[in-house]
């Protein structure tokens, strides 16, 4: 059954092309008229086939429904998803599928101001996310600050390899050689909540920003409400728990100490702490995000400037950036973004945290400490980071701007590579399972 679904959307759809081009097209003889309809009678032919086989092995999930104790066989999402987690608790996995997406620091943006753009591969219980479709993806600007988007925020539009924006790896588009897919990649309820951010209808998603408009879920990230008084709490939002008289906020930009962004940053000279607090539910379980902030090293600083997101007795740690202050580049913006990061189902009130540790010498700028709702695309969860700063005339650089793209490249295995997770898994459902090189079930020989 496997190599038919193989060759019924792949090798197939390659002959047939191959036969039709090969009739002249301008002849109107009515022997060729004939060999036409009788091509499109197998291509009908063989589509009513393909969509047996689909439903073929769409009626497994009730079988795997049973071995996993699903409690309503009715359901072939939740059978699937019990099957899912019957699985990882018996350290099963089959064939990997063989498709690749570019790691994060691969992806390559095109005048793509001084942002970023980031990718999460692996999902809840860190097995690969397995599916995808193998075309290149374009994360292409559509509109930015100038036509209406909220500066740091602008619109990205996802294409296909030709970047014209069709999405072949959208719902109920063609894949790979024209095969169709029914369901939309990354429609995974056992790995991810129900508020993730999908980009199927839509087809764009928008960059994180420094601000709560622009998608920043932390107050106060972008520093802009003004330090007053003193002590632990005179930056509004923020709990600063030891270190409170190295932090000072900077404002105007000039020649030897710019705010990085918008009116304000701080300034820091030692080491300190602090914590923001997230209102419980703000980060929601089973839902990815994106972390990233801006830094200026001063006066040679040689510091280690650490960013989480943990619970908020400290318990567990989700994410965390780290960035060693003293290979900074001294007076120069740096955005410092990571991978996005899912939230576990047992994390209720949490925080983030930023720490300055083993300074000894010179300043640190620190601005737009940035958490915001990763987008699904593909399968995959991504991120757009903004990247303005001002010059030292005070003037905004490095904003998106339309036409500016990120391009994220797929690679396939070798042919045959996970065919179970490919026709059984990925085609007919749209999901995976979990997977390995040295799976523990094999593929059929």
């Amino acid at each position: 059954m496997v190599n038919y679904q193989a060759y019924a959307s792949g090798n197939f759809l390659t002959d047939f092309d191959d036969v039709s081009d090969a009739i002249d097209a301008g002849d109107d003889a009515p022997e060729d008229q004939t060999i036409y309809t009788a091509l499109n009678n197998v291509q009908n032919a063989m589509g009513s086939v393909w969509s047996a086989m689909l439903e073929l092995a769409r009626s497994a999930a009730p079988a795997l429904g049973r071995l996993a104790s699903c409690p309503n066989l009715n359901d072939p999402q939740l059978c699937l998803d019990y099957f899912v987690q019957y699985m990882v608790d018996n350290s099963e996995t089959i064939l990997d599928g063989g498709i690749e997406k570019d790691t994060s620091t691969s992806i390559t943006g095109t005048s793509a101001g001084a942002g970023a753009c980031k990718m999460l591969s692996t999902d809840i219980n860190s097995n690969k996310i397995d599916v995808g479709h193998t075309e290149d993806l374009t994360l292409f600007c559509i509109r930015d600050y100038s036509q209406g988007s909220t500066a740091g925020a602008e619109l990205f539009e996802i294409r296909g390899e030709d970047n014209s924006g069709k999405r072949p790896w959208e719902e109920g588009g063609s894949g790979t050689n024209g095969a169709s897919y029914d369901y939309p990649y990354g429609n995974v309820r056992a790995d991810f909540g129900p508020d993730i951010r999908r980009a199927v209808s839509g087809a764009s998603l928008a960059a994180i920003g420094p601000s709560s408009s622009a998608g920043n879920l932390i107050s106060n990230g972008d520093f802009e409400s003004a330090i007053s008084g003193t002590g632990s709490t005179k930056l509004p939002s923020w709990t600063i728990s030891s270190g409170d008289t190295a932090v000072s906020q900077i404002t105007a930009a000039t020649s030897s100490n710019e705010a990085i962004n918008g009116t304000y940053s701080i300034e820091v000279n030692d080491n300190f702490k602090m914590d923001h607090f997230f209102s419980q539910g703000r980060l929601k379980p089973r839902t990815a995000y994106g972390l990233a902030v801006k830094l200026t090293r001063k006066t040679s600083a040689d510091c280690t400037l650490t960013v989480k997101i943990m619970d908020a007795d400290e318990g567990t740690t989700h994410a965390t950036l780290t960035q060693a202050v003293g290979s900074l580049s001294n007076d120069t913006v740096t955005l410092v973004s990571i991978n996005p990061f899912l939230i576990p189902d047992n994390a209720e009130d949490l925080k983030v945290q930023v720490q300055l540790a083993s300074n000894t010498t010179g300043e640190l700028i620190i601005d737009d400490v940035m958490c915001g709702p990763a987008t699904l695309v593909d399968g995959y969860f991504l991120a757009i980071y903004d990247g303005t700063y001002l010059n030292t005339s005070g003037y905004a650089q490095g904003r998106f701007k339309n036409g500016d793209q990120f391009v994220i490249q797929t690679t396939a295995g070798t042919a045959g590579e996970g065919e179970i997770q490919e026709y059984f898994v990925n085609r007919p459902w749209g999901r995976y399972f979990p997977s390995d090189e040295s799976p523990t079930w094999a593929d059929p020989a």
